[in-house]
């Protein structure tokens, strides 16, 4: 009984090694990530305001990527805050 426990954790951890990523690659997915939301967060943005009748400028539309980008930073960082 006692070697099948052992088996099993090395199975694991061979598992968990298998699958590991670098920190590099999570981390460069995950800015990706982000500024596609944050672009496709200012498209609707815009969007709306010329639904509105306002004008529509570049600033609107990095003002709009900049502020999702910042919200969605501030919420990462305070659910991963122990």
């Amino acid at each position: 009984m006692r070697w099948q426990r052992g088996v099993a954790k090395s199975v694991r951890s061979m598992k968990s090694a298998d699958t590991a990523r670098p920190r590099e690659a999570v981390v460069s997915s995950g800015v990706i990530l982000l500024a596609l939301l944050a672009i496709i967060v200012g498209y609707l943005w815009t969007r709306l305001r010329r639904r509105a009748g306002l004008h529509v400028t570049g600033k609107h539309w990095a003002a709009a990527i900049v502020v999702f980008a910042i919200v969605a930073l501030l919420l990462w960082a305070t659910s991963t805050h122990q």
